[in-house]
């Protein structure tokens, strides 16, 4: 069995570190849990392919406002993708009309319209994410 990241399972090892140690090395920190987090092949940057992609640094900087508050799109990695619906809703929630608005296009996206067969639906979204590619998006200063 193979880890996304290419090596054998076996050959991971669990790092333990404190909130401390990951700041002073520059890796990202979350918000503090009540129950103790899983590292390793269970944590959560191991079931998400993408991530490795929001930081353009390479070096596990903590990522800017601007990268933390960007709307999900239809590029964006499929875990991502499928939590827009519920990012929208919180952000209703929270009467955020600003927030909601940045995510409503995604969300009105991922629904079938009225009549739309199963591959009409799939070649929409292809259509959608080969658009996006070429559509400039504003550069992302780092701090």
């Amino acid at each position: 069995m193979h880890c996304d990241c290419g090596v054998e399972s076996y050959k991971h090892q669990m790092v333990t570190e404190t909130v401390a140690e990951r700041h002073a090395r520059g890796r990202p920190i979350g918000k503090p849990c009540p129950y103790q987090a899983m590292g390793g092949l269970t944590g959560f940057s191991s079931l998400a392919a993408g991530i490795a992609r929001m930081d353009v640094t390479g070096a596990g900087g903590l990522l800017t406002e601007e990268e933390l508050n960007a709307p999900i799109t239809s590029n964006d990695h499929p875990f991502l993708r499928s939590q827009a619906q519920a990012v929208y809703a919180y952000k209703l929630a929270q009467n955020d009309m600003e927030g909601a608005e940045r995510e409503r296009p995604e969300v009105e996206s991922q629904v079938r319209r009225p009549g739309e067969s199963e591959l009409d639906y799939y070649e929409r979204r292809y259509q959608e994410r080969e658009k996006a590619k070429y559509t400039r998006k504003p550069a992302i200063k780092k701090p």
